[in-house]
């Protein structure tokens, strides 16, 4: 329903009148070179061309021919006119003062959005206990799964042959147009889909520490705990798939003008295992009230890291239609 709603709101644009010169007032110019042509129609034999950029004269040339081709800076906004010259040196206007705009843009997106990447894992704690034990603290909480990469949009591509340029409009959830030089290299459009966010990193792991459980005549009786192990991590998100284009073109061979894509997105990278718990330092520990604790010594050595998390899928690539 969508690319049937773009196909004929492209197709209800009315078609231009016939214009004398090219390109026509207001142009906005994509091309590759250093140069625009700049023609006109008429049956004198004698010009004068004056080419205005940022409001200040250029150059004013007398020739014969009806095309001039003048150099441009890309971005600039230029102004021009011409004037045929008649008998005495009497001049008239050919083509009244008009503007383009020259852009160097060769590349127009209408990817899918990337996932964002997943939550960081809590961190592990001690456990709880009723009785005095040695036990091994809380693993880290695995990380949050990325979000799937956006699918790419769905593009109607319209080219239409215009003199020395292609008039071009591309539209997705935007619309964009502009006249391409035929002496340009191909613009390029992608509507590939966005890539899977990345899984989020594991939580570390609780360090090593003890937990009262009750006292007694000669004080604490406690349970202790070695370091925990990291959380894995998350999942990467899936990317997203690559959209549809669909090209109309009249009077123009597509390749020339434009170099399509619509692939899918990676997807994303697993997250890191969280790192592993803390050891104690020394011989002594911080119990979970902020007392020092004697430390038996097999609660000593490090939790180890956690496992990363699975990459995501990739995206499928999308289609393309030429009406």
């Amino acid at each position: 329903m969508r690319l049937l709603l773009l196909l004929t709101l492209l197709l209800a644009v009315p078609a231009q009148a016939a214009d004398v010169a090219s390109p026509p007032a207001d142009a906005r110019i994509v091309t590759s070179q250093q140069r625009v042509v700049l023609g006109w129609k008429s049956t004198a034999r004698a010009f004068v061309v004056d080419v205005f950029a940022g409001g200040r004269a250029v150059f004013s040339q007398p020739q014969t021919a009806t095309s001039l081709t003048i150099p441009i800076t890309p971005g600039a906004l230029y102004q021009w006119r011409v004037r045929e010259v008649g008998p005495g040196g009497v001049t008239r206007d050919v083509v009244g003062l008009r503007a383009f705009q020259v852009s160097n843009t060769l590349e127009y997106r209408f990817d899918g959005v990337d996932g964002a990447t997943g939550a960081r894992g809590t961190q592990g704690d001690l456990p709880n206990a009723t009785v005095p034990v040695i036990g091994v603290g809380q693993q880290g909480g695995p990380g949050g799964p990325g979000a799937a990469g956006g699918r790419g949009e769905e593009v109607v591509v319209r080219l239409e042959a215009a003199g020395d340029y292609v008039r071009v409009t591309l539209a997705g959830n935007s619309v964009t147009r502009f006249l391409w030089a035929a002496d340009s290299e191909p613009v390029k459009v992608s509507a590939n889909g966005g890539r899977g966010g990345d899984g989020g990193p594991g939580g570390a792991g609780s360090p090593s520490g003890a937990r009262p459980i009750y006292t007694t005549g000669s004080g604490y009786i406690y349970a202790f705990f070695s370091a925990g192990a990291g959380g894995r991590g998350g999942s990467g998100g899936a990317g997203g798939d690559g959209g549809t284009i669909t090209v109309e073109a009249r009077g123009v061979t597509p390749g020339k003008v434009m170099r399509l894509e619509a692939e899918g997105g990676a997807g994303g990278r697993g997250g890191e295992g969280g790192p592993g718990g803390a050891p104690s330092a020394g011989t002594m520990i911080v119990d979970s009230s902020g007392r020092q604790v004697a430390v038996p010594g097999n609660i000593n050595g490090p939790g180890g890291a956690g496992p990363y998390g699975l990459a995501g899928p990739p995206g499928r690539r999308g289609q393309f239609f030429q009406r």
